[in-house]
């Protein structure tokens, strides 16, 4: 049985918010699994609109994390050498870099930063609503405004909880 805390109401598919930056693709992370989980969702999203051809606002932004500490610039410097390891693009940049990249950036208090030029940003609900028409197009039913409350894996399979 799936672990349930409360049982979740009817809902909308795509309806609702998240804590965690919703829309922002970002493949720097500290656990290497997150790393090729977010590069895999990048990947996914960028060709998502032609495979279905609904619009996901995916646009490549590309992101710069900031180091006000040395142990800050560290850790950057570990998440980009694991980032290069699995072929991700990143580099430390200097700040001269930074003001160029973003020109409205105050960098008097910075030691350092990274660039991930193959970040980008989407629109959530709409990758939502693709990844459901693709997940159609496979042959998946979907519920929308069904209330879950129990549910089992079978054969690695989500099925109805009885």
């Amino acid at each position: 049985m799936l672990p349930s805390a409360e049982p979740v109401g009817p809902v909308r598919l795509a309806a609702g918010s998240t804590r965690f930056c919703a829309g922002i693709v970002s493949t720097a992370r500290h656990l290497s699994i997150e790393q090729k989980m977010a590069d895999y969702s990048n990947r996914l999203y960028h060709q998502l609109e032609q495979e279905t051809g609904i619009q996901t606002g995916y646009t490549r932004t590309g992101s710069i994390f900031l180091a006000q500490t040395q142990d800050r610039l560290v850790s950057l410097k570990r998440i980009n050498s694991r980032l290069n390891v699995i072929g991700i693009p990143s580099e430390i940049i200097s700040l001269k870099k930074v003001t160029e990249l973003h020109p409205l950036l105050n960098v008097h208090d910075l030691v350092g930063a990274m660039h991930v030029p193959e970040d980008a940003v989407v629109s959530s609900a709409d990758v939502a609503l693709a990844l459901a028409s693709a997940a159609s197009q496979q042959g998946v039913q979907i519920c929308d405004w069904t209330s879950v409350l129990h549910g089992m894996v079978k054969k690695g399979q989500v099925t109805p909880g009885r």
